[in-house]
């Protein structure tokens, strides 16, 4: 029956937020009906009991009120909490919280035999907790989680006999060999073979690497294709990736840094209510005390507020906007520094034609119709660019006659009776074709600019070569001029290379940029930042972005980044066009001036309550009745329809 429970006030509490916002969570494996984290099952526990009890105090005080007195018990018991808390917050920050009024109230409803109101109240305040924990959604899944994919059993080299050792056992001067398809179970240095590396899961970069002797690889990235023998620098949770997973998980359950609005101005209400409430007992007696207690300024707004929250969620969601955590909308107004991650934020997985070098007899077209024939059953980056170049100019594409990849960096072809050779340099040079001088110009060049040069041979004699360049997101542009028209700086941070990351920089018009950032170093930049009074929203997708995503006051990420990324941050952008900024920006305002309103709606009636309570020596029906009218208006204000404006969608971004 219990679980039976559960799963129906779930149920009944995620509609509040829509059906859509439940479906994008699932999406994510973030969130699944099935699995009712322990939190949530007791704050279901403490809705039921509190209601039962508020119920039995109800109807008791209508036919039996002489027996109220047996609701008493329940309600000191679930008024624990109120004293624990506002201990805390005393012991601990030294300051008196709203838990302080409602310790108060608890003790004087007592005394004074207010047993019904002081159980319904109690009831009140289970729901205000519900509501709270889930307008504040926490992710339910281990940070670290997918580091437990990693191989526990490794192939180490010993006098050139291969021996199956557990990775605990590693030694620093073992050498490992990795084969194709296999995750890399640590980090360390090629020292034989080559091989083609995906990377995504730490940098996010969809392309895969080449890698050859002396290049450095890490733990927790694919071999695609190749062999390796490596000498292993770190194991375990040595890691680049596990050192990164743990900083997670040690923040995981971290409280935000900051609270709410509403919660902010309750607590600060906190002090004035207790005097009030201690002045007003000479004045209108033990209900006029009471009375001040119940009229707490902003009291109404423990409910309006994460009502107000959830109806924002709810409205997101229906723009493809997940907001994970609530609290994000408080920063949103506030925000006035925008950082991207270069690589997967403002570029898209598939980079696209920059330029066709000719180096012999053929034309451009030819060259990229036999590049385009050679890739046609390759499935990365590099082979949709050039296969959609080459549709995009309607070439008719040869019939593939054979093809195969090398070493997992290039592909061997034969088609029309030539031997078609794509692929890097390093697979052209070791193909026994000479790469002239200023063949190797034009390679070096397009890699300073954060190009990709793929070469083409023909019949042993290389021809040409494709240059592609990252394809940025059709709504990049418009993004950063709307931001910059709001007086909001933006900023690039990248591991990549001065000369990329600076024309990215200048083609965007982005105010500031840091090349060269490694990945332990994005979250030190933003406090940087952050220390001089900047409020940062920071865009990343990948491993080496979900420090600076912690870090942030407000986090993006893209639906289709790395599983830490978007598990890590605040708001995902479920199709991945970044014009939702502007909605985002927009809702941020809308939501600050729907908590200002709320606070004017119940402001102004516990003033009016106070000062009848004063002035006419009413009691606690004036408070109840003005408490009342209070959270009616905040509600109503809380669940209206909102209307989001968005940037015109120029494409259909997604990765």
């Amino acid at each position: 029956m219990e679980e039976r429970y559960q799963v129906y006030i779930e149920q009944k509490f995620d509609h509040l937020m829509g059906d859509g916002r439940k479906q994008q969570l699932q999406q994510l494996n973030t969130d699944t009906s099935a699995e009712i984290s322990e939190e949530a099952r007791k704050d279901n526990r403490y809705l039921l009991t509190t209601g039962i009890n508020a119920g039995a105090a109800v109807t008791l005080g209508i036919v039996a009120p002489s027996l109220l007195i047996l609701t008493v018990p329940g309600s000191l018991y679930f008024s624990w909490r109120h004293f624990r808390w506002a201990w805390q917050a005393f012991k601990q920050e030294r300051r008196i919280t709203i838990s302080a009024v409602d310790a108060a109230s608890a003790i004087v409803a007592a005394a004074a035999g207010f047993w019904r109101v002081w159980a319904v109240s109690i009831f009140l305040f289970a729901v205000f907790i519900k509501l709270r924990n889930k307008a504040k959604h926490k992710s339910q899944q281990k940070l670290t989680s997918i580091f437990s994919q990693t191989t526990t059993l490794v192939w180490v080299l010993h006098d050139g006999i291969e021996t199956e050792t557990r990775l605990e056992q590693l030694q620093e001067s073992d050498v490992l060999v990795v084969r194709s398809g296999e995750v890399i179970p640590v980090d360390g240095v090629i020292i034989d073979g080559t091989g083609l590396v995906d990377e995504r899961l730490l940098t996010g970069e969809s392309q895969p690497v080449e890698k050859q002797v002396e290049d450095n690889v890490f733990a927790s990235t694919l071999l695609l294709s190749g062999h390796l023998q490596l000498q292993m620098q770190k194991a375990g949770q040595q890691t680049v990736a596990a050192r990164i997973g743990e900083i997670l998980e040690k923040t995981s359950q971290y409280k935000n840094r900051h609270e709410s609005m509403a919660e902010q101005f309750v607590d600060r209400s906190a002090v004035p209510t207790l005097v009030m409430s201690a002045l007003a007992f000479p004045v209108s007696g033990i209900s006029g005390a009471i009375g001040v207690l119940w009229s707490s300024f902003g009291y109404n707004m423990r409910i309006s507020s994460p009502m107000g929250v959830i109806n924002f969620l709810r409205h997101a969601s229906e723009k493809q906007i997940l907001i994970k955590d609530g609290l994000a909308l408080d920063e949103l107004p506030h925000i006035d520094t925008v950082i991207f991650d270069k690589t997967g934020t403002l570029t898209e997985e598939d980079p696209e034609l920059h330029k066709i070098h000719v180096f012999a007899d053929y034309s451009e077209a030819d060259l990229l119709r036999y590049a385009a024939a050679a890739e046609q059953r390759q499935s990365h980056p590099i082979a949709h660019s050039i296969i959609a170049a080459a549709n995009k100019q309607k070439l008719t594409i040869p019939t593939l006659e054979e093809n195969h990849c090398k070493l997992g960096y290039g592909i061997e072809a034969i088609m029309c009776g030539l031997t078609i050779q794509l692929g890097s340099s390093r697979f052209i040079e070791e193909s026994h074709i000479v790469v002239s001088k200023p063949i190797r110009q034009i390679r070096d060049t397009a890699e300073a600019n954060g190009h990709s040069l793929v070469m083409l041979a023909i019949n042993g004699e290389l021809s040409g070569a494709i240059e592609l360049q990252p394809r940025l997101r059709p709504s990049a542009p418009s993004v950063i001029n709307f931001l910059k028209q709001q007086g909001i700086k933006t900023c690039i941070i990248s591991g990549d290379r001065e000369i990329p990351t600076r024309a990215l920089s200048e083609v965007l018009g982005i105010d500031q940029y840091f090349a060269n950032t490694l990945p332990e170093n994005k979250a030190s930049i933003i406090k940087e930042l952050q220390d001089k009074g900047q409020k940062i929203c920071f865009i990343g997708d990948g491993l080496n972005d979900a420090i600076a995503l912690k870090q942030a006051d407000v986090s993006v990420s893209l639906n289709g980044a790395t599983t830490v990324a978007t598990d890590t941050a605040q708001i995902i952008l479920m199709d991945a066009n970044l014009g939702h900024l502007a909605t985002l920006v927009a809702m941020g305002k809308a939501f600050q001036e729907s908590q200002k309103k709320n606070l004017r709606l119940s402001v102004i009636p516990a003033t009016l309550s106070i000062a009848g309570i004063f002035a006419l020596h009413a009691g606690l029906v004036l408070a109840a009745a003005m408490f009342y009218l209070s959270m009616g208006l905040s509600i109503r204000n809380s669940t209206k329809a909102i209307q989001l404006p968005q940037l015109p969608s120029q494409d259909k971004d997604s990765k």
